[in-house]
Order: C-alpha cells, then structure tokens, then sequence
C-alpha cells in the first residue's frame, strides 16, 4: 500500500511539472513600440494563451539589457543593438522570437549645433544610441574620430543640455518629446527616417527556454499579432493606455507613433535581419564596444 502511495505521487508530481507553464519576465523600457506587450496584459491577452507573464519596466535600454545578462528577466524586448552585445556576455544563444517594429523617424539625434563636427555627443553606449549615431556619421562622411562621444542615458541627457556639457545627444520618445519642449534651440539633426528598416525592435529569449518550451514563441506571436489588431480596430482603447504609461498626451503619442511601423507575423519574412545585424556588427566591433563580431544565429531553423 505505501509502494502504491509512493508511486501515485511520483505520477502526480511528474505531472504537474509536465502541465506547469513557465513565468515569463518580459523587460521592457518606455519606448512606444513596445507599449502592446505591457497592454496586452490590460486585454488578457497573454491570459488567454496560456502565458504567465510579468512585465517588468526598467529606465533605458541598457539596463533591460543589463537585467537579460543578469537573467532577471526571461524575455527582452529591445533593439537588435542589445541582442548582439547581451550575447557578447552570454553563453546560452539568444534566440529572437519575432520583430515588433522598425522606427521611420522617432529615433533622433538632438542638437544646438548645425555641424556636428567636432562636438561632444551623449550616447548610451554599447546601445541603440551608438548604432544611429555611427550611421549619421557615415551619412555626413564623418567618423567617430570627428565627435566626442559622452556617456549618457536617457535619464540624464537633460541635465547634460542644460549644464552645456553636451551638444547635441542620441534619444527616443517618450524622451525626445520632452527634451524637445525643455531645451531651447534643440532641433532635429539626424533621424531613423534616413535609416529605414536599420532600427529594428526585437522580442528575445535564451534559446534554452524555448527549447524547454517551445509553445512559447508561437503563443508570443499570437498575443502580439492580435495586439496589433486592438490597435487597428480600436486605438482610441488603444492609445490612451499607451500615452498614460509614456506619461505623454494623446496626441505626442500618436505624432511618436506615426513613424514607427508595427510588424506582425506576415511581414517578419520581410525583416532584413541579417543585413542590420551585419552593419550593428561592424560599427559596435570597430568602436571597442564588443571585443568580437557575433555570428549571425539568431533564429532556431
């Protein structure tokens, strides 16, 4: 009789770790691109496919970086910029889930300057910031060598204007619009419109997670593909909840929006995945923010 008890909840147990689904940490910062991962919460989204999910809100996109490093977070969405350098720092292959957006405009560079030439320019290193600023460089047939690069994130980049230690800086709504309202003379320079289809916002994962379950990356895409629907059929449910989040009005969310294109699963064919991965390589490895170039092995085929 006791062998028989031992047995049944051996069996149990056994099947309870079968059925049981995996917490998932998604770590985002405010960027109005990855705004419909936190709302599908608000729509039960995640709920009604059966993922546990915790978004977990940090300050810039070094620290989400910094927390997938860390492994305190399971899921990251970032640019393709922090999927490169967290996997410099990794040994388990990051395996990108799905591309949310491009941005045709909202990324910028700031600056009280027509010429930037010569000037010090505040940038997140080893992130996004690097990556526009080595393309706008490249555009005004400049090089790093021509600019001074000051450490900066978006927390700080107002206090580095007003203190006058910096002359123009790499930013991103919800930022730019009110660094845009804050600083006097401060115009558009540079921006992701000049780029398009460079600055691609990403979902990601450790691959060994997906292997263990791999019923995740299909059910992301799902919450995220009828997300998007939300989105086109409703955004006055929509955009209000994203503008509250940003602590922006309605109306700056919708001008930030115009310029970032949401992809669902039809269009990730279309991503040129290997090509922007190819000149993120380039730039970051030629300015010393990763010590080697990252193979291109982000998809599990």
């Amino acid at each position: 009789m006791v062998k028989l008890l031992k047995l049944i909840f051996i069996l149990l147990m056994t099947s309870s770790c079968i059925d049981s689904k995996p917490k998932l940490r998604i770590g985002v910062n405010p960027w109005p691109g990855y705004e419909l991962l936190v709302t599908a919460k608000y729509f039960k989204k995640y709920e009604k496919h059966g993922l546990d999910v915790e978004i977990i809100e940090y300050g810039s996109l070094s620290d989400v970086r910094t927390a997938f490093i860390n492994n305190h977070i399971d899921v990251m969405a970032s640019t393709l910029i922090e999927v490169i350098t967290a996997q410099v720092e990794i040994k388990d292959p990051i395996e990108v889930l799905f591309a949310t957006d491009y941005s045709n405009g909202p990324d910028v560079i700031l600056s009280r300057v027509d010429n930037i030439k010569g000037k010090k320019i505040g940038c997140e290193l080893g992130s996004l910031s690097m990556f526009m600023l080595g393309m706008a460089l490249e555009k005004k047939g400049l090089s790093f060598e021509d600019v001074e690069v000051i450490p900066a994130d978006q927390s700080n980049l107002e206090e580095l204007f007003l203190e006058d230690k910096i002359d123009a800086g790499v930013s991103y709504p919800p930022f730019s619009v009110k660094l845009l309202k804050k600083i006097k003379g401060l115009n558009v320079a540079f921006s992701s419109k000049e780029i398009p289809y460079n600055v691609i916002d990403v979902v990601s994962i450790r691959r060994d997670l997906i292997k263990k379950h791999p019923e995740i990356k299909q059910k992301m895409m799902k919450v995220w593909d009828e997300m998007l629907e939300e989105y086109d059929l409703e955004p006055d449910k929509v955009i209000p909840l994203m503008a509250k989040r940003e602590k922006v009005s309605v109306s700056e969310l919708k001008d930030s929006l115009e310029g970032i294109v949401f992809l669902s699963s039809k269009h990730q064919a279309k991503v040129p995945f290997q090509d922007v991965f190819n000149k993120i390589n380039d730039i970051l490895f030629s300015q010393g923010q990763i010590k080697k170039r990252i193979e291109f092995n982000l998809f599990d085929n």
